[in-house]
């Protein structure tokens, strides 16, 4: 059975920054401290915490601003 998968236009630019730097989602979630599994459910839009999608795209080198609730925060970079 073929597995499809729906990704995000961000989760979409996730993949594509991901296999452009050689770079597993386990690889991604330790950088930022979650789990593989909120990696995954970024890029496929099951998980749209704002946090989590800025400080991955911090990591990927995303342009993306910073969620309004969260400029106080500090850059996980």
């Amino acid at each position: 059975m073929k597995r499809s998968c729906n990704y995000t236009p961000f989760g979409k630019q996730v993949k594509i920054k991901m296999i452009e730097k050689n770079m597993t989602g386990k690889e991604l979630a330790q950088m930022i401290g979650k789990a593989d599994s909120t990696v995954c459910d970024v890029i496929s839009g099951r998980n749209n915490r704002e946090l989590t999608q800025w400080q991955i795209a911090q990591i990927l080198g995303i342009d993306m601003d910073l969620p309004i609730g969260q400029r106080e925060k500090e850059s996980y970079v």
